[in-house]
């Protein structure tokens, strides 16, 4: 892991909590079964980004892997397993060219239902607020550390 310059440790310090405030009080997780109505782009162990996102269904609209700094974003992660643990580690780090990883936050996501294997985040402005770049997130299982989905976005100016 590379270590950052002053300057921007405190802009990603400023867009983490950013970051940390919309996803807390977005809600991360919802108390629901996923079944046959499943959106073709949740694989398993995939999250999936949109421009749009039913928080009944956690069906993802507008998918895409791109977008701009003035989108809102939204996501559904549909985890290989489900939860098992009243809580969920998401870790958001931004990638460079060569695919070195930077941790950018790291967030405890509440878990209702330790059956749930869909969580997901409604569209808003905090991903596109960190800036043009390239960001990895994954969800993963504190208690034995497997990673139960990650994704893979691009935020362009």
């Amino acid at each position: 892991m590379r270590s950052l310059s002053g300057a921007m440790r405190l802009r990603v310090a400023t867009l983490a909590v950013a970051l940390f405030v919309a996803v807390t009080a977005a809600g991360c997780s919802a108390s629901i079964t996923i079944g046959a109505t499943d959106a073709p782009t949740q694989v398993p162990g995939n999250i999936t980004f949109g421009t749009s996102l039913d928080s009944k269904t956690w069906v993802v609209s507008g998918a895409s892997t791109t977008f701009k700094t003035t989108d809102t974003i939204g996501w559904a992660a549909r985890l290989t397993d489900s939860a098992k643990s009243s809580t969920l580690t998401l870790t958001l780090a931004t990638v460079d060219s060569s695919g070195t990883e930077t941790v950018v936050d790291t967030e405890t996501v509440n878990v209702t239902d330790q059956t749930d294997d869909i969580f997901g985040h409604i569209p808003d402005t905090a991903l596109g607020a960190l800036g043009a770049g390239t960001y990895k997130m994954r969800y993963t299982r504190p208690s034995d550390g497997t990673v139960l989905a990650t994704g893979t976005v691009t935020i362009t100016a």
